[in-house]
């Protein structure tokens, strides 16, 4: 092969040996992943679209097969702005169950482009003989235009037994109805939703609770979102839900009676999480609500997320063992503050006795840039109570 303007081609005939050869090895192929990092001279290195052509017609050639790939199961394309993403097709056969899709690139010139390139990309993968199972799609670009939310929208109708859908391309009313076509197959569902008058988080959830019976794990974002009880109800009809992570721009706090009816409808739930996505929100979680959440999901619940206040801490007296969590190993904790100063000790006594020991308190996004506490006087708020969590023979010493 010679490098040209176009990319990599054929310079000599090949022979049949090579094609024989060639057809051996490609039905061992069952996972391929591009990744189109590498510059080559003054672009990024590619196969020119004649060799890609060329080595179909040569394997085609009295096989019947067609496919380059054609037992290939899991094909992942990680592209620049400047490759042509439809060149991914030509590894598309029928036997293809995953496809992971990731374009970025900095420039916007190639924006549009780029953009065009997706959307026949998509298009005729929506059309091909192939039924994915599981599709993650990131489109690195920011939001995406109107033409692409569609293509995506049809690529995703096509799928009648589709199990695993994680995209960051914003979900617009005709992408979530088009999930329907694998409504009895879907398990796991992690999507960002636009922000439009036609979409609001209860639509969503009215449409997910219509058949969605195989649903485990839903992670929902949209960031103009008031999510309430309200708009969480219909989702109580998805019983096999085991994790549910939601986050919107404001998030109204649940009450005690509302905690036990979604116990009650997820027998099964490992995670909870629901997250304002705007500071200073005043829709805190009261503490003691996590006595309700010990008493009813304790047994099976791992990760607890709430934006909690700490204006309010619960006495210890008359807490039962039915009232303790058994399998919690994490509670994650909003970056709102509001425990007030000399009320960290009780929030952390009232945890130790609630959580199972080794309990992680996470604050904010995460603890890994954390450093060593070296004075536990320098700490205060949800600092404080997880460092004394962790740490509980500093309780009732300071």
């Amino acid at each position: 092969m010679e490098y040209s303007k176009g990319g990599w081609c054929y310079v000599t005939d090949i022979s049949n040996a090579d094609v024989a050869r060639f057809r051996r090895l490609s039905n061992r192929v069952l996972s391929l992943t591009h990744m189109n990092t590498s510059m080559w001279r003054d672009e990024r290195s590619k196969i020119s679209q004649k060799a890609l052509e060329s080595a179909v017609s040569l394997v085609s050639n009295g096989s019947g097969s067609g496919y380059l790939l054609p037992r290939v199961r899991s094909l992942s394309w990680y592209s620049g702005a400047v490759y042509e993403n439809s060149q991914l097709l030509f590894f598309v056969s029928p036997s293809l169950a995953t496809f992971a899709f990731n374009c970025i690139g900095p420039s916007d010139s190639l924006r549009i482009r780029t953009l065009e390139s997706g959307v026949e990309t998509l298009d005729k993968l929506a059309n091909l003989p192939c039924q994915l199972r599981q599709i993650l799609f990131t489109w690195g670009f920011g939001r995406a235009a109107e033409p692409l939310q569609e293509a995506f929208s049809g690529l995703i109708r096509n799928q009648t037994h589709l199990r695993f859908l994680s995209s960051l391309i914003d979900f617009t009313k005709d992408t979530v109805e088009a999930l329907t076509s694998s409504r009895s197959t879907l398990q796991v569902l992690h999507c960002r939703l636009a922000e439009t008058r036609d979409l609001s988080f209860l639509s969503v959830s009215e449409i997910l609770s219509n058949g969605f019976n195989a649903l485990e794990d839903l992670n929902i974002v949209q960031a103009d979102a008031d999510i309430n009880f309200a708009s969480i109800r219909p989702l109580l009809a998805c019983h096999s839900l085991r994790q549910v992570c939601l986050r919107g721009a404001r998030i109204a706090a649940l009450y005690p009676s509302e905690v036990v009816a979604i116990a009650a409808a997820w027998p099964r739930i490992k995670e909870f999480r629901l997250r304002s996505s705007l500071p200073g929100t005043p829709h805190l979680h009261p503490l003691p609500i996590l006595s309700v959440f010990a008493k009813h999901m304790g047994s099976t619940l791992q990760i607890l997320g709430l934006d909690f206040g700490g204006d309010e801490t619960s006495q210890l007296l008359g807490l039962t063992r039915s009232d303790q969590f058994e399998a919690l190993q994490e509670i994650r904790v909003g970056q709102i503050d509001s425990i007030p100063v000399g009320g960290e000790e009780d929030v952390a006594r009232y945890l130790t006795a609630l959580c199972p020991s080794g309990v992680s308190i996470v604050v904010g996004i995460s603890n890994l840039f954390d450093s060593p506490v070296s004075d536990i006087s320098t700490l205060k708020g949800w600092s404080k109570v997880r460092h004394l969590v962790q740490n509980p023979h500093y309780i009732g010493n300071l």
